[in-house]
C-alpha cells in the first residue's frame, strides 16, 4: 500500500536529532538532524505465496496480513518491533534508527511458514529516498545501492545476497511502486536488474525462497542516509557505522 494522508502512525523512533516513523499502511518518513528534511518519502515489503513458483497468487502489502503486535520501550526509543501473523505467513520486522553524519537505519525481517506445506515465497522491497525533486541518480551493483542527490546521499546493502537472492532493480519510484500494487499483473512481476535511473527514482530487491512448515527465511537491510552530500566521506563510513547498526541490534534482541 502507499502510504495515505489518513493512515495511523503505529511506531516512532528516535535517537538524537533523527526520528523514523511506521504507519499502519507502511515505513514513511526518516528525519535526519541537519535541516530536519524527511530523506525518505516511502519504503515497505510486499510478498506472495503458492506452492510453487507457478501457482503464486498477486502480490500483498506487508501490512495487509493484519495490525501488527508492536514492541516498545521507552528506555531504547530508537528501536522497535512489529510482529505480523496470518494463518499463512509471519513477519517479524525488527528496527534500529542511529543518529550521526551518516545517520543509520537497520532492519531485519524473518520470514515464517505457518502452514503444514511446503511454501513459496518471494518477497520485495521498495525504498524510495528523495534528495532532490526530480535530480536524483541511483545506481545498483549486486546487493548494494547508492543514491546521490542536491540534498543528500544514501546507501542500502542488502543481505541474504546466495541463491534467494533474485536481484534488484532501479527506475522510477512511481512505476515500480505500481507494478507492486498492480493486482493485474503483480503475480508475475520480477525485478528486471536494471542498474541505474535518474529523477525521482526508487530501488526494489527480490527474494525467493522455498520454506517447510516452520521454516524461516531472515532478511536484513541497512541504510545510511546524509543531508548535503560529502559523498566520499559518507561511502567511507558507511561499512563501519553499518557494523555498528547490527551490533546494536544483535544486543537489544538478546
Amino acid at each position: 500500500m502507499v502510504s495515505a494522508g489518513n493512515a495511523a502512525t503505529i511506531l516512532v523512533l528516535t535517537d538524537g536529532n533523527a526520528m523514523f516513523r511506521v504507519e499502519d499502511t507502511g515505513m514513511s518518513g526518516w528525519t535526519l538532524a541537519a535541516g530536519g528534511n524527511n530523506v525518505m518519502p516511502q519504503q515497505w515489503f510486499w510478498f506472495r505465496t503458492g506452492t510453487t513458483a507457478n501457482n503464486q497468487g498477486s502480490l500483498q502489502s506487508l501490512d495487509s496480513i493484519g495490525a501488527p503486535n508492536v514492541t516498545f520501550d521507552s528506555a531504547f526509543p530508537d528501536f522497535g518491533e512489529l510482529q505480523y501473523q496470518s494463518p499463512t505467513i509471519g513477519a517479524d520486522l525488527t528496527l534500529d534508527v542511529i543518529d550521526g553524519q551518516p545517520g543509520v537505519l537497520a532492519e531485519q525481517v524473518q520470514w515464517t511458514n505457518r502452514t503444514p506445506q511446503t511454501l513459496y515465497l518471494t518477497v520485495f522491497q521498495y525504498i524510495h529516498f528523495a534528495f532532490s525533486p526530480v535530480s536524483d541518480s541511483l545506481n545498483i551493483s549486486q546487493n548494494r545501492a547508492t543514491q546521490i542527490g542536491a540534498a543528500g546521499d544514501a546507501e542500502v546493502v542488502v543481505s541474504p545476497f546466495d541463491s534467494r537472492y533474485a536481484g534488484y532493480q532501479a527506475g522510477s519510484a512511481s512505476a515500480i511502486l505500481n507494478a507492486l500494487t498492480d493486482n493485474a499483473t503483480s503475480a508475475t512481476f520480477n525485478v528486471n536488474h536494471q542498474a541505474s535511473a535518474t529523477g525521482d527514482v526508487a530501488m526494489a530487491f527480490q527474494w525467493n525462497a522455498t520454506l517447510a512448515p516452520g521454516a524461516s527465511l531472515t532478511m536484513s537491510v541497512g541504510e545510511n542516509a546524509s543531508p548535503s552530500p560529502e559523498p566520499s566521506s559518507a561511502l567511507l563510513i558507511a561499512a563501519g557505522v553499518l557494523a555498528l547498526g547490527g551490533r546494536r541490534l544483535l544486543k537489544k534482541r538478546a
